[in-house]
């Protein structure tokens, strides 16, 4: 006959896995932090780069047009189904936290603070975006300066200074304090081994829709441009118009039968 196991020590059993995982993922963090200053900003940058004019300087927005004159009009239907399917992922992450029949309650608490730190790391992305024309435009604000001493240190602290730099600052700054409030609240009270990647998971699935409706506003005012030169040069309506518009409803259509 098995021993039932004291619930003082179930208690301290789990504690001291919750410790073992925290440590380990303390040492991955470097790690990770590498990985993003290295791998995933310069991926994300070179997409910022590419939707301006940009020679050695930040120049105009220009949306998609380098895309649509390297891919044509097939850069409109890339993104759009793009953006559908980095909505299809953040809906299967929350499918998944949904399967969790043991822990559904702790898994679906994830979904709150989850979107807090998804709209804390938009805000970094559009603090970032701001920030840097500022600072890479240095050596045009110090054109025809005495070359002193601290002047590039000088004119990089005031980058931040910028009214479009702390407008932008200012937002991400109280999201972060909020989504570092309620994530740490939420941490308190659910003691569940997998919590953290109930977590992990939660912040993906919010940063996937949040990417795919960025994406996806992008993509539609591009389109609505596009269609409305055509209608002002009497044109009829581009082919991939049509395809989108064909392929988006043959999508909602399988959706709803796999929903069903």
């Amino acid at each position: 006959m098995a021993v039932p196991v004291p619930p003082s020590r179930q208690i301290g059993r789990r504690q001291r896995l919750i410790r073992e995982n925290l440590l380990a993922y303390a040492f991955l963090t470097p790690a990770l932090i590498l990985l993003f200053v290295f791998g995933i900003f310069p991926v994300g940058f070179a997409f910022f780069v590419s939707l301006h004019r940009w020679r050695r300087f930040p120049g105009d927005y220009l949306g998609l047009n380098n895309y649509t004159q390297a891919l044509d009009n097939f850069a409109y239907v890339l993104f759009f189904w793009v953006a559908l399917g980095a909505f299809g992922y953040g809906l299967f992450l929350l499918w998944k936290l949904w399967q969790k029949q043991d822990e559904r309650l702790s898994a679906l608490s994830t979904i709150i603070p989850g979107i807090f730190n998804a709209a804390a790391i938009i805000l970094l992305m559009n603090w970032i975006a701001v920030l840097l024309p500022i600072i890479l435009n240095i050596p045009q604000r110090i054109r025809g300066q005495e070359r002193v001493a601290g002047l590039f240190v000088s004119q990089l602290a005031l980058s931040f200074q910028f009214p479009e730099a702390v407008a932008a600052g200012n937002p991400f700054l109280l999201a972060t304090v909020i989504a570092l409030v309620i994530s740490l609240i939420w941490w308190r009270r659910v003691q569940s081994e997998s919590r953290f990647i109930y977590f992990i998971q939660a912040t993906g699935a919010a940063l996937a829709v949040a990417f795919s409706g960025l994406t996806l506003q992008l993509t539609i005012t591009e389109i609505q441009t596009a269609v409305a030169d055509a209608q002002s040069k009497g044109e009829s309506l581009p082919i991939w118009s049509l395809v989108i518009f064909i392929s988006a409803g043959v999508g909602l259509i399988i959706a709803a039968y796999i929903v069903w």
